[in-house]
């Protein structure tokens, strides 16, 4: 059977683990640690079915294998043979002796890597938050927003508001006319995005919208409900929270959570 190393996570304890393969089904209490390695039971799509081989976690869950373009594991290959073994064999210097370029660019590329994570996001969470409130129309720069990305408003958003708000929730039932790729996870994302020429814009996306601000989610089978419980001032605040980065405060996420549990286990003479 094939065999994966755990390579995401290093800044949370490890990786989340999943009774069941979809994504909506119970975390398991414990993460799988970064180093661990698994052994593949089943592989659908993105979705790994894993026994544990050595390191610390589940002994037996679902965990994803990759998440917005970041591997949170990776096929694990023998000693010597596969990419470790190509540099020797077609003659290349070993990467010790790498010019100024050569490593110039590598560290570039770790760069990149980095800028490209994300803490997790519990969606369920988010989806009974936007749902708290008792639906209606908004008000202010959400309502000015939707009628000029939705409807017939101008670039300060006046224009036939209530024609706006019914043309998004069409267009959110419909789940056609949307950005970027469909994840198949059954959510549609109404998202803010501050574009370098054009400020505040707003689109749909049918993926978790990580390093977006997302305004509000629905399950595309019953976008219905959250017209008819929307809390707009929850969408208000989310205005000003990058997903997966920052909250409305400006904080890392996880940063407040972190500090409180830290101070709680203190007061518990070490949660």
């Amino acid at each position: 059977a094939a065999t994966w190393e755990i390579v995401g996570g290093a800044d949370k304890g490890g990786i989340l683990v999943r009774e069941g393969k979809d994504l909506k089904s119970p975390a398991t209490k414990d993460r799988l640690s970064t180093g661990a390695i698994v052994e593949e039971i089943a592989k659908e799509g993105e979705r790994l079915h894993y026994r544990l081989k050595s390191g610390s976690g589940p002994l037996e869950g679902w965990i994803s294998v990759r998440i917005s373009g970041k591997d949170l594991a990776v096929p694990k290959t023998g000693a010597g043979s596969g990419a470790a073994a190509a540099p020797a064999a077609a003659g290349r210097r070993p990467v010790a002796w790498a010019s100024r370029d050569e490593s110039l660019v590598s560290m570039e590329a770790a760069r990149v890597r980095r800028a490209q994570t994300y803490a997790e996001v519990d969606i369920d969470d988010f989806y009974q938050e936007t749902i708290g409130g008792a639906g209606g129309a908004p008000l202010g720069i959400e309502r000015d927003l939707i009628t000029r990305y939705f409807g017939d408003g101008d670039h300060a958003g006046r224009g036939d508001h209530a024609a706006a708000l019914q043309q998004l929730r069409q267009q959110m039932e419909e789940g056609k006319d949307y950005t970027g790729a469909d994840d198949g996870n059954g959510w549609i994302w109404l998202v803010a995005d501050l574009h370098k020429t054009k400020s505040l814009t707003l689109e749909l996306r049918k993926s978790a919208p990580y390093g977006r601000r997302p305004l509000l989610v629905a399950k595309q089978d019953n976008v219905g409900e959250v017209f008819d419980k929307v809390d707009w001032r929850v969408v208000r605040r989310r205005l000003n929270e990058i997903m997966g980065v920052r909250d409305f405060m400006g904080r890392k996420v996880g940063e407040q959570a972190d500090k409180k549990e830290g101070q709680h286990e203190k007061e518990q003479v070490e949660q």
